[in-house]
């Protein structure tokens, strides 16, 4: 029965089958299928890693449309006759400006030495005088060693003198701006060091002449002398700073008027003004008077470089006082006078009437009573003359009155130094306690 079933189906499938085929529906179906069968083997088999997750990948973007071109011109014929128009060459690019280097900020400058500092290089050069003085005597019986070390101390003695009066200019100028330890000290310094100025002249006479036994014996006896004087001037400054420094410094020196000038430069620039304006008046002949006046010496008191500072600031007032509107003055540890529009006979007797007034003044000191001087110096400057020329005039003027006895007016006339009489002159006595 089973079989039968089978069989019945078998036979249906059979007829159905040949029924379509005879009809062409097979071929229809057929077709499409073989089609897509052949293009599956001919493209190959993509494969992908078992990795990789089957996402499909992100789609990229679509950059937006482009814009359109602007309309084009319409082109331009050349024109025959005309050359081509070359294009400009490409400009080079700028070449790149380097930076501005940085500015370098000016040295501070160096600050000058104070009176401790100058005591202490003026000590300094005073050992290394007496270490050639020392090495001088051991070599004194071997006479080229003995050379060599002569010609040492030589340097060293001119080294120490440049010390000296390097201490004594910057101590000055201490001194002038109220320092009164500076003038203390450069007072003791100035008239220790004289003896030892004039040993230096004799050890150089000395070496110039050539060393036999007997100048090398003198020698040595000099280098010992000159070492000690060296140690002498830097005690007595030394003691002259020691006691300053417990006094009270001296009140300060009364104002004076624009008249005085802030250095010897500026007198003497005014000095030439003064001197070109005389040669349009009178021609070249035309002639200025000029005067110095110095503190006479005082070494002969204690403590005189206190004194000799009361004596300028009074100097300084006298002088600002005697002048007249058109005259002027530097003073310092010395005074100079531009006597403008005075002849001869009124310049002289200006400065007896200073030198007059200063002798008049006393200065008490402790309960003493100190009388202090000053000398006065006179000259005529003419057109084209130098600085130089004058203060040596004017220094030869002062030392033949000091030779002659302080407390005097000279008058050089470019031949010599001679003295103006004494003239009777108004002073003001009165004491002046420092």
């Amino acid at each position: 029965m089973f079989l039968a079933a089978i069989s019945l189906i078998a036979v249906t499938n059979l007829a159905v089958g040949y029924a379509l085929g005879k009809l062409g529906v097979f071929d229809a179906v057929a077709a499409p299928v073989v089609a897509i069968l052949n293009r599956r083997a001919a493209e190959p088999e993509l494969e992908l890693p078992i990795e990789e997750a089957l996402t499909a990948p992100a789609p990229e973007p679509v950059p937006p449309p482009p814009e359109p071109p602007p309309a084009a011109a319409a082109p331009i014929e050349p024109d025959p006759v005309a050359p081509p128009i070359e294009a400009p060459p490409p400009e080079a690019p700028p070449e790149p400006v380097p930076a501005p280097a940085a500015e370098t900020p000016p040295a501070a400058p160096a600050a000058k030495p104070s009176t401790a500092d100058l005591m202490g290089s003026l000590a300094s050069f005073r050992d290394k005088l007496s270490a050639a003085s020392v090495e001088l005597k051991l070599n004194r019986e071997d006479d080229q060693r003995f050379d060599s070390s002569a010609t040492k101390l030589q340097e060293v003695n001119h080294d120490y003198l440049d010390q000296v009066s390097t201490t004594i200019e910057r101590l000055d100028e201490l001194g002038a701006e109220g320092d009164h330890v500076a003038r203390a000290a450069k007072s003791a310094v100035s008239e220790n060091a004289k003896e030892v100025t004039e040993m230096s002249g004799e050890i150089d006479s000395l070496i110039e002449q050539g060393l036999d036994s007997e100048s090398r014996a003198e020698l040595v006896d000099k280098s010992i002398a000159i070492r000690d004087a060296a140690a002498a001037t830097s005690a007595a400054a030394d003691s002259a700073v020691e006691k300053a420094e417990l006094e009270p410094p001296p009140e300060p020196a009364a104002a004076v008027s624009d008249k005085a000038t802030d250095s010897l430069g500026k007198l003497f620039e005014q000095l030439e003004v003064a001197l070109a304006a005389a040669a349009d008046a009178v021609g070249d002949e035309a002639e200025v008077l000029l005067a110095e006046v110095r503190a006479d010496s005082l070494a002969e008191i204690d403590d005189p470089a206190t004194i000799e500072a009361a004596v300028l600031r009074e100097l300084a007032t006298a002088a600002d006082q005697t002048l007249g509107e058109t005259q002027r003055f530097f003073s310092g540890d010395r005074c100079l006078m531009l006597l403008e529009g005075d002849a001869f006979d009124a310049a002289a007797k200006r400065m007896e009437q200073l030198r007059q007034q200063m002798q008049a003044i006393d200065y008490e000191r402790g309960g003493a009573k100190i009388q202090a001087t000053v000398t006065c110096g006179l000259v005529e400057a003419h057109v084209g003359e130098g600085r130089e020329a004058l203060e040596k005039r004017l220094a030869e003027a002062l030392a033949e009155a000091g030779r002659l006895g302080a407390n005097r007016t000279f008058h050089h006339d470019g031949a010599f130094p001679t003295p103006i009489p004494e003239m009777p002159s108004e002073t003001t006595p009165r004491t002046v306690v420092v």
